[in-house]
């Protein structure tokens, strides 16, 4: 569901023009570029259930399940002589943009955000992991994806889960360079 949602999140800020690009992971490598990236994933992440929000009035909602996931916004000012303080403005900016772009992407009927804590990891977060050589900034900002589980019956075609129902894009870009994929989403509904 989440790579999903990456996916309609980079459509959508393509759309706004922001020079970002976003793509499902988490990474297994050092990032040592000075990209702009918003990498979302699952690992370590928890997923729960609860009772849907309306129970009664829908006999084929059973329960809510929700994703937990996390974005990782790299950010990294352009400008010559660039500071600490440059790449914190410019990774705001992205984070707010992030934040608009998760909630238009996650529309409909049966789907909502539900957005947790963040922070720009600090030097000893860094230290030692895949971001330390990173010459930005880099926020992490948690967040859950809410479904509602439908009882249907599955024909064998798309996803057994059901779909985001605001995915109706054909192609991505996963790292902001031009990288094309198709996917497919047999059953997919545009509610824009």
């Amino acid at each position: 569901m989440i790579h999903l949602l990456a996916y309609k999140v980079q459509e959508h800020l393509r759309e706004k023009h922001f020079p970002i690009g976003v793509q499902y992971g988490p990474e297994g490598f050092r990032r040592e570029q000075a990209t702009n990236l918003i990498v979302m994933h699952r690992e370590g992440e928890s997923d729960s259930f609860a009772a849907p929000s309306a129970p009664g009035r829908n006999p084929r909602s059973h329960s809510n399940r929700t994703f937990g996931f996390a974005c990782l916004v790299y950010a990294k000012a352009s400008k010559a002589g660039a500071r600490r303080e440059d790449h914190e403005v410019l990774c705001d900016v992205f984070v707010n943009a992030l934040v608009c772009a998760l909630f238009k992407s996650a529309c409909g009927s049966v789907n909502s955000i539900v957005l947790g804590p963040g922070h720009l990891l600090t030097a000893a977060e860094r230290a030692g992991t895949k971001f330390e050589t990173f010459s930005g900034v880099v926020y992490e900002l948690k967040a859950s994806l809410v479904q509602s589980v439908q009882d249907f019956d599955w024909d064998g075609q798309g996803a057994p889960l059901g779909l985001i129902s605001a995915v109706h894009t054909d192609s991505f870009t996963t790292n902001g360079i031009g990288e094309d994929r198709v996917s497919q989403f047999a059953g997919s509904v545009d509610v824009d």
